[in-house]
């Protein structure tokens, strides 16, 4: 009997003692319990504040995808804008050069028509000598002074004439002035149609002087033969000067017929020359027009052949992606469980010929099974159908995977 009680006091201990040690171990587990439940809150709040900071950062990172591309835009467009203003520039240099060898030629124009002056006057002035001393000879004689008051008369209309001819060569000289600055000014725009132009330019002067000197050697000579007639005159008989007289009233018509057909000649050759520099001005103009008609064509057709090849680029970046879908959609195996309307972003990155470098899910679907079958698509659809023109935009990218 009291081994029985010992036992069953012994056994009523034990079972107090294994009361206790359960309580103890209930606070425990439920102090563990608590502590994994705050844990588990820490967590989702360090995993949501995680999935708002991966967000942000890749909205950051379009932003800045897109900061470059308009970079990159800019950086083209100023390249264009150098490569003009290189041209400019080369085309401005070489306009200058052309201008400073026509002012050169000009200059070189300028010293001839000076000397040719100097040589002239003193010419006319030798000339003028000789006539002072044939007039002194000639006061003598009384009974030809009116005859002499005559010559001066004659001499001062030819003085006259001459001074009308320096004003007219004066007025021709501002008139290729003026010629001179309208080809300055169409050389700037046609480079290689002045050339044509200036040695046009260059073989109607050589003309003209050639010209001229006909015609001052023609005068000269007329001039030679009135002296001489004049001299066999003034040694003739006086019974013979009335006769004289009389010849020399028709050769003074004579003359002045000539110098009037000489300027009606004159005036046909400007009239003709005028046309045909307005001709010529004319072509020059529509020859310009085809040009900036020409380089205007050109500049749409660039711009039609890069918005083209845009164009064929963005269909051949819409097709990969087409494909890529198709393919992970085609190796995806349905998970068990799986729940209709989940949806995943997954971060790719490729190595060149399409290889699956690294694959994340970035934007969990709320169902890890879910997620990591969407990996595992992914990895067996490597190497993706990506085009070598566009391995750059598919380098580094997401995919969203909606089955």
């Amino acid at each position: 009997m009291q081994i029985t009680a010992i036992d069953e006091n012994q056994w009523l201990t034990a079972i107090k003692q294994n009361k206790s040690y359960r309580k103890k171990e209930n606070r425990k587990l439920r102090t563990q319990q608590r502590e994994l439940e705050r844990k588990k809150r820490r967590l989702k709040q360090e995993v949501t504040k995680k999935t708002q900071r991966l967000d942000r950062l890749r909205q950051q990172k379009e932003k800045e995808q897109q900061r470059l591309v308009k970079i990159k835009q800019r950086q083209q467009e100023e390249a264009d804008k150098l490569e003009l203003l290189k041209f400019q520039k080369a085309e401005q240099e070489y306009l200058e050069r052309e201008a400073k060898r026509e002012k050169a030629a000009e200059r070189e124009r300028k010293r001839q028509e000076k000397a040719r002056r100097a040589a002239e006057k003193k010419r006319l002035a030798k000339k003028r000598a000789a006539e002072k001393r044939r007039l002194a000879k000639l006061a003598a004689e009384k009974r030809r002074l009116a005859k002499l008051v005559a010559e001066k008369k004659r001499l001062a209309k030819k003085l006259a004439a001459e001074k009308k001819r320096l004003a007219k060569r004066a007025a021709e000289k501002k008139r290729l002035a003026k010629r001179a600055a309208e080809k300055k000014r169409l050389a700037k725009k046609l480079a290689a149609e002045k050339k044509r132009l200036a040695k046009r330019a260059a073989e109607k002067k050589r003309l003209a002087k050639r010209a001229a000197e006909k015609k001052r050697l023609a005068k000269r000579a007329a001039e030679k033969k009135r002296l001489e007639r004049e001299a066999r005159k003034r040694k003739t008989q006086e019974k013979k000067r009335a006769e004289q007289k009389r010849l020399k009233r028709e050769a003074r018509k004579a003359q002045e017929k000539k110098r009037q057909e000489k300027r009606a000649a004159r005036k046909a050759k400007e009239q003709a020359r005028k046309a045909q520099e307005a001709k010529e001005r004319r072509e020059a103009r529509r020859r310009q027009a085809r040009l900036a008609k020409k380089a205007k064509e050109k500049r749409q057709e660039q711009a039609r052949l890069k918005a083209q090849r845009q164009a064929e680029r963005d269909k051949l970046i819409k097709k990969v992606a087409k494909d890529i879908r198709q393919k992970v959609q085609k190796l995806w195996v349905r998970p068990r469980g799986y729940y209709r309307g989940l949806s995943c972003v997954v971060e790719i990155r490729l190595k060149r010929g399409g290889a699956v470098r690294s694959v994340e899910v970035i934007s969990s679907s709320g169902n890890g099974i879910f997620d990591f079958s969407a990996i595992k698509a992914v990895r067996k659809a490597s190497p993706l159908p990506v085009s070598n023109k566009v391995f750059n935009e598919y380098k580094h990218f997401t995919f969203t995977f909606k089955p």
